[in-house]
């Protein structure tokens, strides 16, 4: 069967349009169970894909989508949140290809606030051995004990902060970091000048809100403000217009609705990205474009992965109506 995967996707590549999302391309611990990541990974999987498809803007495909032209064989590359490894090493490789790709970036690391991912990262990989319980009785326990237990509690702790409101997730964060005894002004973060050293070379940059946060957790008010005020923030530094918005973790329905659709158009965005799998078909609405993460793993060649998203175009409706 994995002889058939490769072939597969020489069919049908050129009869589909996706999508891929990246983050950043290293990992800080990685352990037995994750592929170490860095740029000769990175380097294949875009191997891969050129070997399959044609690298456009983000924004080509969207306007495609609006206009009614074919999209057939084109791929799009995304990057979201803001991380230090985007300038010196992402952006250098795509240049010497000349290839385009999208930044979606998340606005108030450019006032200084690293993160919260990055902060619940930190403390747990550098911070003294705590316990929470008496902060919040509901939080995973986390393995102090090697490198690779606490790498397995990042995962659980940020996933368990992920769906609370702004303000108590960062309460809660700040409360661990103080008993850690850690600062977050000591985690690298993505600056002003980054955004502009990626803006200046051409590349496109779209907005992921002002603090991340899952966009069913927020009141309407929120909500407009997350998704408005980063717009307003990124075309205020880089002189641009900001056309593209990613709806924060990206699950249709879980973490956005037709409500949070709505409020993307009326804060004058031209497309929008999810985290729903699947190839892009011709019907597929520009504020719901699905996408997928690509990368080498010791159960799943980049053959067998992308075969996968290829068998199944993303639907129509990826979430609920009014």
């Amino acid at each position: 069967m994995n002889s058939l995967y490769p072939v597969y996707c020489r069919l049908m590549a050129p009869r589909r349009a996706i999508v891929v999302m990246f983050h950043t391309i290293h990992v800080g611990h990685p352990d037995a169970t994750r592929a170490p990541r860095g740029e000769p990974d990175f380097e294949h999987v875009l191997n891969f894909i050129g070997r399959h498809f044609e690298c456009v803007p983000l924004g080509e495909i969207v306007d495609r989508l609006r206009t009614g032209r074919s999209i057939k064989g084109l791929a799009a590359l995304t990057f979201d949140d803001g991380y230090i490894d985007w300038l010196p090493s992402v952006c250098p490789i795509l240049e010497r290809r000349r290839w385009p790709a999208t930044f979606f970036v998340t606005t108030s690391q450019l006032e200084g606030v690293p993160l919260w991912s990055e902060r619940i990262a930190h403390f747990i990989r550098h911070g003294a051995p705590a316990s929470f319980e008496d902060i919040e009785s509901a939080l995973p326990a986390i393995q102090w004990e090697t490198t690779e237990a606490r790498e397995e509690s990042i995962e659980r702790f940020t996933h368990a902060l992920k769906y609370l409101k702004v303000d108590l997730r960062d309460s809660l964060i700040k409360r661990m970091e103080q008993r850690c005894g850690v600062e977050p002004n000591s985690i690298p973060r993505f600056s002003r000048d980054d955004l502009l050293g990626i803006a200046n070379k051409g590349f496109e940059i779209g907005s992921h809100t002002v603090d991340h946060p899952i966009l069913t957790c927020c009141d309407e008010d929120e909500a407009f403000r997350q998704i408005a005020e980063s717009r307003a923030r990124l075309s205020d530094i880089t002189g641009k217009e900001v056309r593209l918005f990613a709806y924060p973790n990206g699950k249709p329905v879980t973490d956005f609705t037709h409500r949070d659709v709505e409020l993307v158009i009326r804060a004058g965005y031209s497309g929008a990205v999810t985290s729903a799998s699947g190839a892009i078909s011709a019907q597929c609405p520009p504020m719901l474009i699905p996408r997928f993460s690509l990368w080498p793993t010791p159960r799943a060649s980049l053959s067998r992965q992308m075969a996968g998203q290829l068998r199944r175009l993303a639907s129509r409706e990826l979430i609920e109506q009014p």
